[in-house]
């Protein structure tokens, strides 16, 4: 599978995602990002969170790669990164739930780089040997 996304159109759904989790359910601290230099680069890195920690864990890590003028995208799996920090409701993720958000991710990182790498810690190094065995599309997983 090979992304044909513009950097506009990862652009336009990155502001779109950001508009969504605008949501009193989500931390604000927790919501997916990115760090880019305003155009395509040579590698976008896509940073994958762990099991109920939230997009935050990565902040200074995706801060310095961006430095190294890497465009760096962090999304946030669903149903985590929520306001509630109690909540269960990270156990209702489904094996279907990581496919989505990390191809979603590559996706987006396909605009936004012209390789794409993926790092994935926890349970989203599942995801990343899931996209590395299964799309063309990506240079690197870890």
């Amino acid at each position: 599978m090979i992304s044909s996304m513009s950097y506009a159109a990862a652009m336009e759904q990155l502001e779109a995602i950001a508009n969504a989790e605008i949501d009193p359910t989500i931390n604000p601290i927790c919501r997916g990002f990115a760090h880019t230099h305003g155009q395509r680069t040579a590698r976008c890195i896509v940073l994958l969170h762990g099991y109920t920690n939230c997009p935050q864990q990565f902040r200074r890590f995706a801060a310095q790669l961006h430095q190294l003028w890497h465009n760096v995208y962090v999304p946030r799996i669903p149903r985590h990164g929520l306001a509630d920090r109690m909540t269960d409701a990270h156990a209702a993720l489904t094996a279907q739930d990581l496919i989505d958000y990390a191809q979603y991710g590559v996706d987006i990182a396909q605009g936004l780089g012209r390789n794409v790498t993926v790092v994935g810690l926890s349970i989203s190094g599942i995801s990343a040997a899931w996209l590395a065995q299964n799309r063309d599309d990506i240079d690197e997983a870890f």
